[in-house]
């Protein structure tokens, strides 16, 4: 698409005398057009084959600019004036030679509104959407405007009648098309040339092309009229549009506007004569039949002609890219070799990682990707990737999971010089890493950066630790005040049923209160659960058993996709029972709310030994022997926001959700000495391991 700097548009005004001149020559030119479309006049006079006038103003009003139009309309008005001069009232003369100059101004200027603020007038036969507006609306929209106006002015002053309106506008609508098919092309396409913004090319293939196609037009159309039992069937000239297509796919624009031009003066000229396979005496619609042969043959030559110019272009397009990529490996790579002396020593030393890239753009300049151009062994160790498994190739096709955030980091770092230090989480390698990058050479960017996963971690711990020990002192106090509230009202309650005067409605309102009062008080015994206030009574039992019975309770209503593997050798845990039940049915209903239809629940208890380094990843444990229950589901899963807060009293993702069950078995496991760990992800699910410390034996 033109940038509209060679337009005329572009250029500065002509002076007014000049554009006075412009308007004149326009006007001339289409009187001039419009005498020749006279000659074409045929059924009586009433008809005219073709009206070149048309593609004279729109071709006009494309290569110099809307500011034409009174040329146009004044040519209009005087050809059209003329025409029906002596046959009408001299004022209804004049009134319909100004609708049909409003009429063919409207027809030019409605294409070059559209046409001239995206292409060149040299552009319109080369690009695709331009040629396809130009038949839209050059050819299609235009003349049908131009029409309505025309005829409903000769009907409106009595020259025709109302009755013939639709054919009339049919007959003046094809035309103007036809017009403007064969002549705007040919006229574009030879001031195109003139102007060196089209090379011939194979000039003598398109001299002997266009002599051929002259030849065999000549030869079609002297043939007399086609009658019943003699001459050519009008199907035959259809055999001359694949000499307009040699032309167009072997030759430039101007020959096929040519051609055109010549099967157009060739068919019109038999018919006009009463010869020819289109000519049939008072036929009407024969002359639609030629007019829209004539049509197809100019629509296909300007069709094949824009595809080819597309393509051509596309082809120029292509041949810059490529060699503007070259350009770009040649320039990293000399950059590379200048910068690599000076890198190798730190390189092979120094204890932090370091790396080479090159940042890699879209069309739009937009960073996209990066490859390795160099890692020093540090960088082997701190990621865990191999220096020559990541060599040459991008950041997508090693980690094909890389989020976005450092691509764009490192890009502003390419672009703009402008060094950064930050510190990100790489979820492909699930380490966290302090980075320090700037940008070696144009196009580049080098990193420093150290392995922060174990100091993250730590701070994390200590955050969640100290948030949980914040929460859990408000939720111990919020408990103890709801238990001795709902003591008190228990105990009135059951005053109150052992009155005389009580009914059975109030009874049963009595109940209800009590059942509502026992449940706020379940709901605070959890909140001490998880405080790790509650008074246990543990004793040394079967972790197997307590979650046998547990499950057996859940899913007493029906079956619930629980699947059980208890280990046979379980070692024995000294807790409290109920608190141990409850935390196994917290753990498994939190797992069955995530489920979706075909989901399951694995529930599975085994002896584990913690050594130091597990121990100390979770500050609350100990080294020694454990039991390990773990429920692992295969639901919706939980984001990293919704997991970090996955332990919080009263925090929930579910509308009906209270928010205690998780933080409940955080409280048990914790207030036993043990501890839980969680882990998830959405769409795949979660995994909730709980460590017990086991019996001495």
């Amino acid at each position: 698409m033109s940038t509209r700097a060679d337009s005329p548009d572009a250029a500065r005004r002509p002076p007014p005398t000049l554009i006075a001149l412009e308007v004149l020559a326009v006007a001339l030119t289409y009187y001039l057009a419009a005498q020749i479309g006279k000659l074409t006049a045929t059924y009586s006079g009433n008809v005219c084959a073709l009206w070149p006038a048309a593609g004279v103003a729109l071709a006009a009003a494309l290569l110099r600019g809307p500011r034409v139009w009174p040329g146009i309309a004044l040519g209009a008005c005087v050809a059209n004036a003329q025409a029906s001069w002596g046959t009408l009232p001299a004022a209804s003369s004049i009134a319909c030679g100004l609708a049909n100059g409003a009429g063919a101004s409207l027809s030019a200027l409605l294409p070059t509104y559209v046409l001239r603020p995206a292409f060149a007038p040299h552009e319109v036969l080369r690009r695709v959407c331009a040629a396809g507006q130009l038949i839209l609306l050059g050819a299609a929209v235009g003349p049908l405007l131009s029409a309505l106006l025309g005829v409903m002015a000769l009907a409106a002053a009595g020259a025709l009648p109302w009755e013939a309106f639709p054919g009339a506008v049919a007959t003046w609508w094809v035309g103007d098309a036809v017009g403007v098919l064969v002549v705007a092309p040919l006229l574009l396409a030879t001031v195109s040339l003139l102007q060196g913004r089209e090379a011939m090319v194979r000039p003598w293939e398109g001299l002997a092309a266009i002599g051929v196609l002259t030849l065999a037009a000549a030869h079609l159309m002297r043939y007399p009229a086609r009658t019943e039992v003699s001459g050519l069937p009008s199907e035959v000239t259809f055999l001359l549009l694949p000499l307009l297509l040699w032309i167009a796919l072997r030759c430039t624009q101007f020959c096929v506007a040519l051609g055109s031009a010549i099967i157009c003066t060739f068919v019109v000229g038999a018919f006009l004569n009463q010869h020819g396979p289109f000519f049939q005496p008072d036929d009407l619609v024969a002359l639609v039949n030629m007019q829209v042969f004539v049509a197809v043959a100019a629509t296909t030559g300007l069709a094949v002609t824009a595809v080819l110019g597309e393509r051509r272009a596309l082809e120029e397009n292509l041949e810059w890219l490529v060699a503007e990529r070259a350009a770009e490996l040649g320039r990293a790579n000399a950059a590379l070799a200048e910068s690599e002396a000076h890198y190798r020593t730190l390189f092979n030393t120094m204890h932090s990682g370091l790396a080479l890239h090159e940042m890699i753009y879209d069309e739009g300049g937009k960073p996209v990707d990066y490859r390795f151009l160099d890692v020093n062994p540090a960088f082997e160790q701190l990621t865990g990737l191999r220096r020559e498994s990541v060599l040459g190739r991008t950041v997508r096709e090693v980690l094909p999971q890389i989020e976005e955030y450092w691509i764009e980091s490192y890009g502003r770092v390419a672009d703009t010089g402008e060094p950064a230090d930050f510190e990100q989480y790489a979820a492909a390698l699930d380490r966290h890493y302090h980075v320090s990058a700037f940008r070696p050479a144009p196009g580049q960017f080098a990193c420093v950066f150290t392995d922060t996963t174990e100091a993250h971690r730590a701070g994390e711990a200590a955050l969640q630790a100290s948030r949980l020990e914040v929460a859990a002192t408000f939720a111990g106090g919020v408990a103890h005040r709801i238990n001795n509230q709902m003591t008190s009202v228990l105990g009135h309650t059951e005053l109150l049923r052992q009155e005389p005067s009580v009914t059975p409605s109030m009874d049963a309102q009595l109940r209800d209160i009590s059942a509502g009062a026992r449940r706020v008080s379940e709901l605070a015994h959890q909140l001490v659960a998880f405080t790790r206030g509650g008074r246990y009574a543990p004793r040394r039992l079967d972790l197997n058993h307590v979650v046998r019975e547990a499950l057996a309770e859940l899913t007493a209503d029906g079956d619930a996709p629980i699947q059980v593997d208890a280990a046979a050798d379980l070692w024995p845990i000294v807790a409290d029972p109920t608190q141990m039940a409850e935390l196994v049915t917290d753990l498994c209903t939190n797992a069955l709310e995530a489920l979706a239809e075909g989901d399951t629940v694995d529930v599975s208890t085994t002896n584990v030994t913690l050594d130091r380094a597990f121990a100390e990843q979770h500050g609350e444990l100990e080294p020694g022997r454990y039991v390990k229950l773990r429920v692992e589901d295969t639901g919706s899963g939980m984001d990293p926001a919704t997991l970090a807060r996955a332990f919080e009293p009263f925090f929930s993702t579910r509308f009906l959700g209270r928010g205690l069950g998780l933080a409940a078995v955080y409280g048990i496991a914790a207030g036993h000495g043990g501890h839980v760990t969680a882990q998830s992800a959405p769409g795949v699910g979660s995994v909730f391991e709980v460590y017990l410390p086991a019996a001495d034996a």
